[in-house]
């Protein structure tokens, strides 16, 4: 499938969905692989960390795609699915 999986080391039990340094970390992820599609929780979960989890790739997909974001080059026309877990 070509797909590839990165822990960030994103804290466990303390995701936050306006936190922009966690954001930051999936900017940077997005801008290194260079994906056409993103897959994410959908966020309907009850667990909190998966409800800010959404939230983050959501705004993080829309931050990649800004050139004047960051060191890396934009990544735009990312599509992003999100699925129930």
């Amino acid at each position: 499938l070509g797909c590839v999986r990165e822990n960030l080391g994103l804290p466990d039990g303390g995701l936050v969905a306006g936190d922009l340094t966690q954001r930051a970390a999936i900017v940077g992820a997005i801008r290194r692989h260079r994906p056409r599609t993103v897959v994410a929780l959908s966020g309907h979960a009850r667990h909190p960390d998966h409800i800010a989890l959404a939230e983050l790739v959501r705004s993080a997909v829309k931050a990649a795609a800004l050139h004047k974001l960051g060191e890396l080059p934009a990544v735009p026309d990312v599509r992003l699915w999100f699925v129930e877990a």
